[in-house]
């Protein structure tokens, strides 16, 4: 486990780093300023609202 805080104790309950699956997130494509807004638009349009 690797606590955000190097003096902060690690919780048994915490799962083991290794095995928490992340996505493949393409922060060039996504991350980009203008994707990045057009997607938070939209999101904002269509699902926002209905919370």
């Amino acid at each position: 486990n690797i606590p955000s805080n190097s003096n902060a104790t690690i919780p048994p309950e915490a799962p083991a780093v290794e095995s928490i699956k992340l996505i493949d997130y393409d922060f060039a494509t996504y991350g980009a300023t203008d994707t990045r807004e057009r997607l938070l638009s939209r999101w904002d349009k269509e699902v926002k609202p209905g919370n």
